[in-house]
């Protein structure tokens, strides 16, 4: 039988393997793995203590134009448009597509000081946070704090649609922007 792409000479599948093997053909998987392993090494578990109390609420896109990216998400993808609202203490008109039980969250910034407009400038369009729900803010927030994450927000505020939200720091969460928003709040 020929040898495959997957095929290592311990049946381990090359995609498994170069987790084990760093000295193999691949050398963009070795620093992949490296950068994967020293990540969550540092990365605190105290974020999903019960994760039985957290879904993926939205994942929020950071957009030039929520117009030009409709162009994608609605028209070439197929999600519908439930609607856009302005956030005025966050600077950030939002477009909300539902997606199974969660949703995408379109994040135009309203100038270029606002937080999504300082995120555009460094980086450009892209994933800005992801939002998890939890059946109690306050308490995650005080349960985040005691166990050294680094909160953006100690109490919560009225973010997108009226509902209770609270970002957590990426230093502490291994790059990702979290935002924490309460289960029931809002509409």
């Amino acid at each position: 039988m020929a040898p495959t792409q997957f095929d290592v000479g311990a049946g381990i599948p090359r995609p498994i393997a170069w987790i084990t093997d760093l000295g193999g053909e691949y050398p963009p998987l070795q620093c992949s793995a490296r950068y994967f392993f020293k990540c969550h090494r540092s990365v605190p578990h105290f974020f999903m203590s019960n994760p039985k109390e957290i879904i993926i609420q939205h994942l929020g896109v950071a957009v030039e134009s929520i117009e030009g990216a409709l162009a994608f998400w609605r028209d070439a993808l197929g999600l519908e448009l439930k609607e856009i609202e302005v956030v005025e203490d966050q600077g950030v008109r939002v477009a909300m597509l539902p997606i199974g039980e969660s949703r995408i969250e379109l994040l135009e910034a309203a100038g270029e000081e606002t937080p999504v407009g300082k995120f555009l400038a460094k980086r450009g369009p892209g994933i800005h946070h992801l939002c998890v729900e939890v059946d109690d803010i306050n308490a995650k927030l005080s349960e985040l704090k005691a166990r050294g994450a680094r909160l953006i927000d100690e109490r919560p505020r009225i973010g997108a649609g009226g509902a209770l939200v609270a970002f957590v720091h990426p230093s502490s969460t291994g790059g990702v922007l979290i935002e924490l928003t309460q289960k029931g709040s809002g509409e």
